[in-house]
């Protein structure tokens, strides 16, 4: 299966997260499960990245999050950041 995480439009510009959910619920597209839209906390991250996986899997992989307005940083690029569980680091 293929389940979206992000969409790039014709502009060549990533949807911001409101946007992406929008036009994916709209036309019905697949998207990986989302866990909500929140102030950044990076605890809070650890703590939902060490979870029970969404897609029935045994093990979480880890999650992906992002600001809710696209953003670009000159020196690191799209801010963007995946967070992977100690669980799957340690099946590796």
């Amino acid at each position: 299966k293929v389940r979206l995480f992000d969409i790039m439009g014709p502009d060549r510009k990533y949807k911001d997260a409101i946007d992406f959910l929008s036009m994916c619920e709209f036309n019905g597209l697949p998207m990986c499960p989302k866990i909500g839209l929140m102030p950044f906390n990076f605890d809070k991250l650890v703590e939902l990245a060490e979870g029970k996986c969404l897609l029935g899997n045994p093990i979480m992989e880890g999650i992906v999050f992002r600001p809710s307005h696209e953003r670009w940083h000159e020196k690191y690029g799209r801010i963007v950041a995946k967070l992977v569980s100690n669980q799957y680091l340690e099946k590796s």
